[in-house]
């Protein structure tokens, strides 16, 4: 789902793959190296040898901007208003992946590390701050059209100057993706449903709270780890908006979207460091506020929920509606959980927040799509040949040396071999680690006879393949954008061991 024309930005971690094979190992299996150098507000030079546009970097912990499409908007925004003479690099899989990946970003910028940085509002309770809490309060607010009253109120600036005292400047406060409960196995409608289940989130004090009040318990299980635990039965549901749900592809493995439920959204906010914006002319502020202005007024409408539904339900979701029945008793539930927020520091900010929800119509709720049926959908399917079972395989430094580029053949960059990966593939599930890594990769199958295509996030690695007597599995690339996957998913072939 494209939203605007993006200013230009860094590569994401293929290209450094490509740079260096052998070393981005653990960085294909989405272990990222910790990104070095300091703040730059630079000034680009254009080809004429003259100064170009100002540049400053923006910290991202996604690996891609526009699973926020408010903050891809503000970036494009910030370029548009400025003429092109202010543009925003976007740093991409910001620090790697750290359990905290918001907090972070915060820290980062706060040090000066990236010139600005996005966090979602639902993380700053983890770093003492109190304020922003009632944002994503659970149930509270339920509607795009409640958001937006709240973004655009008087109380956004109040918000924004919250977070003046972790060393960074809040620029823009903007509205996200209202989250659902998404879930494998069966849906979760009633409080019933929930107990006994474990159900990832952002790490959040508030959401985490939320969680445990519905008799479940929360993970803060991160991007492939993620599914790889929904794959294996160890995660059974997630919150997530419909418009990251379609572009993870994740109706695959978690197909059960309780569409009447809205957790809570996930507004953002934009930061920067102050010397950076100190830096700044004040032509130049001017045009980030603006961009923030714009922005914000436009940022909840940015989100199609029905039209990703009935995207969605094309592709094997199963929208479900919960009952008034089942609505009252997770509202019974979770009021504790608001009310020690309204008894809370936040107290006023909620209470203000839910005089607009008094005074808002809220949109029409979903409308389960036809194309969506009563059962759930079958799980990805194996051809003729059965390829279920776990595999291994050796990756060696002669294997890096013919594989690799000048650089990786180093002896600082074949240090890292032998790598031993192991791979289980169930039921159209799949997962995928270095056995001395703790973080894995996974997803959903589907395989023919002769053709295996491997789901990852929003990509999709086709393969042929072939089987050997011994049951092991040898992959040639059909449809493989990076060369570091065709490195370690091809390079040798998988042996099978159960």
């Amino acid at each position: 789902m494209s939203y605007h024309a993006r200013a230009p930005r860094t590569t994401r971690r293929a290209a450094a793959v490509r740079a260096a094979v052998a070393t981005a190992i653990a960085f294909t299996m989405a272990l990222v190296p910790a990104l070095s150098g300091c703040s730059n507000v630079d000034v680009v030079a254009d080809k004429a040898g003259g100064s170009g546009p100002v540049s400053l970097r923006m910290a991202d912990a996604n690996g891609r901007i526009d699973y926020e499409p408010a903050v891809s908007a503000f970036v494009d925004a910030v370029a548009e208003v400025s003429g092109g003479e202010l543009i925003i690099e976007v740093v991409n899989e910001w620090g790697g992946t750290p359990a905290d990946p918001e907090q972070t970003v915060v820290r980062d910028v706060a040090a000066g590390q990236a010139d600005l940085g996005w966090a979602g509002t639902r993380v700053f309770d983890l770093l003492g701050v109190d304020a922003l809490t009632p944002l994503t309060a659970p149930l509270v607010i339920d509607s795009y059209a409640l958001e937006d009253a709240v973004i655009t109120s008087e109380l956004a600036p109040e918000l924004l100057s919250s977070v003046d005292e972790l060393g960074i400047t809040g620029l823009a406060l903007l509205g996200g993706g209202l989250r659902k409960p998404i879930a494998a196995e069966s849906p979760l409608l009633s409080v019933d449903d929930w107990k006994g289940v474990t159900f990832q989130s952002f790490p959040s004090a508030g959401q985490a709270a939320a969680i445990t009040a519905l008799g479940a318990t929360p993970s803060n299980v991160l991007w492939g780890e993620l599914d790889a635990s929904v794959a294996a039965g160890e995660v059974r549901g997630f919150e997530k908006n419909l418009h990251i749900v379609l572009m993870n592809a994740q109706q695959h493995i978690a197909p059960f979207i309780t569409t009447n439920v809205n957790l809570w959204p996930e507004p953002s906010i934009v930061f920067a460091n102050p010397a950076a914006l100190a830096r700044l002319t004040d032509t130049q502020r001017g045009w980030l506020a603006e961009a923030a202005r714009q922005t914000a007024a436009e940022s909840s409408k940015l989100f199609d929920d029905q039209s990703d539904l009935e995207a969605l339900c094309a592709q094997g979701a199963q929208p479900v509606s919960a009952t008034d029945a089942d609505l009252d008793g997770l509202r019974a539930a979770l009021e504790p959980v608001v009310e020690a927020i309204r008894t809370g520091p936040a107290a006023t900010t909620l209470k203000r927040i839910e005089a607009l929800k008094g005074a808002v119509t809220p949109e029409p709720p979903l409308s389960l799509p036809a194309n969506c049926g009563t059962e759930a959908p079958a799980k990805p399917t194996v051809g003729t040949a059965d390829v279920d079972g776990t595999y291994r395989w050796v990756i060696t430094a002669d294997d890096a040396k013919r594989f690799g580029t000048a650089g990786d053949k180093t002896d600082e960059g074949l240090s890292r071999f032998p790598v031993t990966f192991t791979a289980t593939l169930r039921d159209g599930g799949w997962t995928m680690a270095e056995d001395d890594e703790p973080g894995r990769s996974g997803g959903s199958f589907a395989a023919d006879a002769s053709t295996i295509t491997f789901q990852w996030g929003p990509r999709s690695l086709s393969w042929s393949y072939a089987v050997d007597p011994s049951g092991a599995i040898t992959l040639t690339p059909l449809q493989v954008d990076d060369v570091g996957d065709v490195f370690i998913w091809s390079t040798e072939p998988w042996q099978k061991i159960s």
